[in-house]
């Protein structure tokens, strides 16, 4: 899915503005939590649900197909609610809720979660920008950049930052930071 022309770069400005809003530098790792908090937008796992909706559902949820359900926003008029899966790990929830957030951040309108044959309602554009910016927000290329020049490991960069080893990766490549520090290697020699 290519993201408008823009985005990326409006992406990176709106989690350097949010860290500032929560006193931190633009490369400093970021609370999830604490920026929802920041936003007005609580968070509730999904065990916390027990009292309100069947064990089994919960189960279902949490043990027997944990992967079906990772996260969702949850909308009543203008108020936000994000319903995370806390049976996954914790760096899985905190990508989740990032993404979740990061719909909020851009305003999407709320859909429907299943459509008129019951399968799931999805907009490719809006997944594309959500998970753009979720992964910006808890790596800006900043970040990134400095994870690079600083010789980071990837499991060390990933254990500083509360992410997957796979998502540290990801980001480090689409930032652009390892083509940076490759070509002023480059230049050095």
């Amino acid at each position: 899915m290519t993201l408008r022309r823009g985005f990326k770069s409006e992406a990176e400005e709106l989690s350097i503005e949010l860290r500032a809003e929560l006193a931190l530098l633009e490369h400093d790792p970021i609370d999830v939590f604490l920026l929802a908090e920041h936003l007005a937008i609580p968070t509730v796992p999904l065990s916390e649900l027990a009292p309100l909706v069947s064990k089994n559902a919960i189960r279902y949820f949490s043990d027997i197909e944990p992967e079906v359900f990772s996260g969702t926003t949850i909308h009543d008029e203008y108020r936000r609610l994000v319903l995370y899966n806390d049976s996954h790990t914790e760096v899985r929830q905190r990508s989740t809720i990032a993404h979740e957030l990061s719909h909020a951040l851009l305003g999407h309108p709320a859909d429907k979660l299943a459509n008129i044959d019951g399968k799931r309602n999805r907009n490719p554009i809006i997944e594309a920008e959500a998970s753009w910016l979720s992964g910006v927000i808890l790596i800006p290329k900043g970040a990134a950049m400095r994870i690079i020049f600083a010789g980071l490991s990837v499991k060390d960069a990933a254990k500083q930052y509360m992410v997957s080893e796979q998502m540290m990766t990801y980001r480090l490549r689409v930032s652009g930071a390892i083509t940076i520090a490759r070509r002023h290697q480059e230049r050095a020699r």
